[in-house]
């Protein structure tokens, strides 16, 4: 779907105002004042990784392969991300973090491998309330570990800034947490894609809104990503 220049998100008529759900006042309140180390941009997480001090480049490919359950390969590539890192303590707070948020060995290796970021997290102030979302969203437990591996990229992002703002906005076309839920299952990437809301004002622009718009949203979402 080509769109121009002109329907860039950040012009001013993008911004929206939402009446909050009581259901997600919560979030507001608690978050909204505290800042997230957590940066809108994922690189910020490799810029904390960078300013950690390391004793050897071993370390991180042992870890990665014992904690982790990276291949040989594949830890010594991931673990030259975090040569400065000095201690365990932050990558295994992030392995017990998900561990107890019932993520199974094989979607935390899936997460480690697509999103290395991960372990330089702050597991109870970055990533906690942003798994508490989605939990009070509708996602069990035990479909965590597998919307999360399938995008991991996504906890990177800021709760206030594109996540929360992000939910709230789908629900005010899609009415329920379960319409929200069933759009962010079909294509969860939407939550944070930068294509989304333009691509909306553009069907919105040529007669297609409302009922149509909601369906099409339900039903094709990836289309809402090209």
């Amino acid at each position: 779907m080509a769109l121009t220049k002109a329907q860039s998100l950040s012009k001013p008529h993008y911004f929206i105002s939402f009446v909050i759900p009581p259901s997600l006042h919560s979030y507001v309140e608690q978050y909204s004042t505290k800042p997230l180390s957590l940066s809108s941009s994922p690189s910020s997480l490799t810029e904390d990784a960078m300013s950690l001090t390391s004793s050897s480049p071993s370390f991180m490919v042992n870890l990665l392969i014992d904690s982790f359950g990276l291949s040989k390969q594949s830890a010594i590539a991931t673990s030259s991300q975090f040569l400065h890192l000095k201690t365990d303590e932050k990558p295994l707070s992030v392995l017990t973090f998900l561990k107890h948020n019932g993520v199974e060995a094989t979607h935390i290796h899936d997460i480690i491998s697509k999103c290395p970021r991960f372990l330089v997290a702050d597991a109870e102030k970055n990533l906690k309330p942003k798994l508490k979302l989605l939990e009070d969203l509708g996602l069990s437990k035990f479909e965590l570990g597998a919307f999360i591996s399938a995008n991991p990229s996504i906890l990177t992002y800021s709760l206030n800034k594109r996540l929360l703002p992000r939910i709230l906005f789908l629900k005010s076309y899609l009415g329920t947490d379960e319409n929200v839920l069933r759009f962010v299952k079909g294509c969860s990437s939407l939550l944070v894609s930068n294509r989304f809301l333009p691509n909306i004002r553009h069907l919105e622009s040529h007669g297609i809104g409302g009922l149509k718009l909601k369906t099409l949203l339900l039903q094709r979402p990836h289309s809402f990503n090209s």
